[in-house]
């Protein structure tokens, strides 16, 4: 195990659920629902390497028939939708870095699955206008696995607005604007606890925090957004232009 996974094994292995989330909260903070799943998992399988990867393998196999769904839904109802769906669900089957996070005990599994099924519970919302449900649920699933969820959220939020906007005169079936703003404020009240411990911890650690300053370049960026694709292991041997390709 890596450190990151090491340090996410060591604070489930606590004696109680609640040990666990104090040491989700304890830093810089986390979101809590990895952790907490991860302690319940051990409790039931044991700590082995094996078992907590494994954890995160579940997610990684069912994001392929989330995202597959997720294809469909954006192809509407051209006869290509089929296609769209499958194409997508191989990208994401062979995706270095999805591969990757999918065989490690860390939270971006889970967080791939749930941004995955939100879009997909989103747009469905969005195009018929019931089921608001299960997209408030895979919100608030999202945004306590990973804090960085709320940007998607809040992107989709926006985007969502637009395209209501757009499709006011086609009178086909739809969310109003009204519910898709209340559905959104529903998914903020239920993360608004675990938003003010965030709150509350990180002014905790300001004074140590304030100090850390780094200032992004290029070859940060490209290493970014390495990371992001082609995968964090393979780009310590790639040539720029490589990378760079797979990137693409």
């Amino acid at each position: 195990l890596w450190t990151d996974e090491a340090v996410r094994v060591l604070a489930a292995r606590q004696a109680s659920w609640f040990d666990t989330l104090r040491a989700a909260w304890a830093q810089p903070p986390s979101a809590p629902l990895y952790w907490l799943g991860l302690h319940w998992w051990i409790t039931l399988f044991g700590h082995g390497d094996v078992t907590v990867r494994l954890f995160s393998v579940l997610p990684s196999a069912g994001a392929v028939p989330a995202i597959y769904a997720l294809g469909r839904s954006l192809g509407g109802n051209r006869p290509s939708s089929n296609a769209v769906g499958l194409v997508s669900a191989l990208l994401l089957a062979v995706s270095p870095f999805a591969v990757e996070v999918g065989e490690e005990a860390t939270m971006y599994a889970w967080t791939m699955l749930f941004a995955t099924l939100a879009v997909w519970t989103a747009l469905t919302y969005l195009r018929e206008g019931r089921d608001k449900w299960p997209y408030v649920a895979c919100m608030v699933l999202l945004l306590y696995t990973h804090y960085i969820g709320s940007l998607l959220v809040a992107v989709f939020f926006l985007a969502g607005l637009i395209w209501l906007r757009r499709k006011n005169a086609t009178g086909l079936p739809r969310a109003s604007t009204r519910n898709w703003v209340i559905v959104h404020l529903l998914a903020t009240v239920a993360w608004t606890p675990w938003l003010v411990a965030m709150g509350v911890r990180l002014v905790q650690r300001w004074d140590e925090l304030s100090h850390l300053q780094h200032r992004a370049g290029l070859a940060d960026l490209h290493l970014l957004a390495s990371y992001l694709t082609v995968s964090a292991s393979a780009t310590a041997a790639w040539p720029w232009a490589v990378t760079l390709a797979g990137i693409l």
